[in-house]
């Protein structure tokens, strides 16, 4: 089992990529089903939104 319970080292690249996206709070949160509900609650990505 490989990192985040995905097995396919593109799934891996896509997460660990998204785990970094994440973490830099210069960038907008990710555009995922996920993080949805945090988007409006983020000053980065409420002005990427916009």
């Amino acid at each position: 089992m490989g990192m985040f319970g995905v097995t396919s080292r593109l799934d891996q690249l896509a997460a660990w990529d998204m785990l970094q996206r994440f973490m830099d709070t210069s960038q907008p949160l990710p555009d995922s089903p996920q993080w949805e509900r945090f988007r409006p609650l983020d000053p980065t990505t409420l002005e990427w939104d916009k």
